[in-house]
């Protein structure tokens, strides 16, 4: 038997609507980039995010690219620091595009790339915000729900010790109230773009959407997890459906421009 996903409380963080403004702002970047100077894409990529996360969340979050990243991205108290060599990607996708003479548009690989960013930016920015509202704490929380304290922290220990996460240490922390959340926004984000989401809609075909989109989400969900072997898993599954059913909601209401 499945359950109702929809939810109950609000629990998300709620950025999911910054996709678009987010690859808007790279596409005008890596499009002026092509129309200049090339070079100048490493400065303006940087400054188009910070200028959409000003715009909608205010001055308080910081971007930086950080050359001594060795993961894509990691968010450290109010700052979202990003793997370095993204920029290098750009200016080359960039210098592909004025070589060939291809619009941004019409570039899978820089669509991909655009896609990717704009996801890896709202992951982060889930995680600003839990740090934020934790901000006056003496101590950030980490904990998973599907082990002790001690079994998370042996796990994490473990991961940092190989240089990598292990089977186990990923699935504690993908369960772990900081991941939950900023998956859930991931998943969000792809099923938007399966769904072709972000384009504009009339009120009658919004209606129709939310008429049909608790069956199409509990379809994603339960061909994409694996079904839970016990009630902490169940837990975690039906709580991170939650989330997931929020952010879609959220973005076709606050992203997707209605039309009559």
């Amino acid at each position: 038997m499945r359950h109702s996903i929809a939810p109950t409380i609000t629990e998300a963080i709620g950025v999911s609507h910054l996709y678009v403004p987010l690859m808007t702002a790279f596409r005008d970047a890596v499009s002026d980039a092509i129309a200049g100077d090339e070079a100048e894409l490493e400065d303006t990529i940087p400054a188009a995010i910070r200028q959409v996360v000003r715009r909608h969340l205010g001055d308080r979050i910081r971007v930086v690219f950080d050359p001594e990243l060795k993961v894509d991205a990691i968010a450290v108290g109010d700052t979202i620091r990003l793997k370095d060599t993204i920029r290098q990607n750009y200016a080359d996708g960039a210098v592909h595009l004025r070589t060939a003479g291809v619009d941004v548009g019409d570039s899978p690989r820089m669509v991909h790339l655009i896609r990717a960013t704009a996801t890896l930016v709202i992951h982060e920015l889930v995680h600003i915000q839990q740090h934020l509202r934790q901000a006056g704490r003496e101590k950030m929380e980490y904990r998973s729900y599907l082990g002790t304290a001690d079994e998370f922290e042996h796990q994490m220990r473990r991961a940092a010790e190989v240089g990598g996460g292990t089977p186990e240490s990923v699935r504690l922390y993908n369960a772990s109230p900081q991941e939950i959340p900023a998956l859930a926004h991931e998943a969000a984000l792809a099923f938007v773009d399966k769904h072709g989401l972000a384009e504009p809609r009339s009120r009658y075909q919004l209606a129709q959407l939310h008429a049909n989109l608790h069956n199409l989400l509990t379809a994603e969900l339960y061909s994409e997890f694996n079904k839970p072997s016990n009630t902490a898993e169940y837990a975690v599954f039906k709580r991170f459906g939650r989330l997931l059913y929020q952010e879609v909601i959220r973005f076709i209401e606050r992203a997707a421009t209605q039309k009559d």
